[in-house]
């Protein structure tokens, strides 16, 4: 499963959440810690995770994290809501972006792509991936299908991923641009969809199956949730990934389609 079956790299899971899928931003922030003291390049991080409200000391990290050639990818998240007003994908700056905020399509039914009902939207909104009925893992071995903007982000880390595979003297930064600039320009659909941020994450057949891929130390954190409240620092968070709840943050690469580890 996946959209970077292959590649070889370094995974990290890292937990900040409870097995019911609870948590605070004060684990994410020591997760994040965690990553910025042992990545090694290239490294990319995919945050499935949301909180309403920007945190001003995790957006102190992630900035940090940017300034160090970390890619970061996250969920735009499940409120159909605008994006910018949820961490991750709302956190900006003046001469950069922090986080490349994806949004969810909704499961096709024809040649069409059409945003999900649920899914965040607006300026932070950098590109659309797959986030309806798609194929995950879950405890026991077993596997089933979720939705959510939590499902949808991981396809662009993967992505990403892939595109280090097959040209290794790219820098993450640069892998991202690459991935970015590939993408189907504005093709989505919706009633919230914004002109401008309706873009598809399109990835070349020849890069599905790098045939020798090198070895990359790699770092991607998930978690395939969402908030319901997170006015303060330690804002709630909670699960959105439809049937199951995500209790860890799962480093998630070659497995971008089935990143989230769910709690029993």
């Amino acid at each position: 499963m996946g959209v970077s079956p292959g590649t070889r790299h370094i995974i990290h899971s890292i937990q900040v959440l409870d097995c019911l899928g609870m948590g605070d931003t004060t684990g994410v922030l020591a997760g994040l810690s965690w990553v910025k003291d042992n990545f090694q390049s290239p490294a990319v991080i995919n945050l499935s995770i949301g909180i309403k409200g920007i945190s001003s000391t995790l957006s102190t990290m992630i900035k940090s994290m940017r300034a160090l050639g970390i890619v970061i990818v996250g969920a735009a998240g499940n409120q159909g809501d605008n994006a910018c007003l949820y961490f991750p994908a709302g956190i900006t700056a003046s001469n950069d972006v922090p986080v490349v905020g994806v949004g969810a399509l909704a499961q096709p039914t024809g040649l069409s792509d059409v945003a999900a009902s649920f899914s965040n939207y607006g300026s932070c909104v950098r590109i659309y991936a797959p986030g309806d009925m798609i194929l995950s893992t879950l405890p026991g071995g077993l596997t089933g299908k979720k939705r959510g903007t939590s499902m949808a982000s991981p396809f662009l880390a993967g992505a990403i991923i892939l595109a280090l595979a097959t040209t290794p003297s790219l820098s993450a930064v640069e892998a991202q641009s690459l991935v970015l600039a590939r993408a189907t320009i504005g093709t989505v659909t919706g009633a919230n969809v914004f002109s401008g941020t309706n873009n598809v994450l399109w990835v070349p057949p020849a890069l599905s199956q790098p045939t020798v891929p090198p070895a990359l130390a790699t770092t991607s954190v998930s978690v395939s949730t969402s908030t319901t409240n997170a006015a303060t620092t330690n804002a709630v968070i909670t699960s959105t990934t439809g049937a199951a709840r995500s209790a860890s943050l799962t480093a998630t690469t070659s497995n971008a389609a089935a990143s989230t580890r769910a709690a029993a």
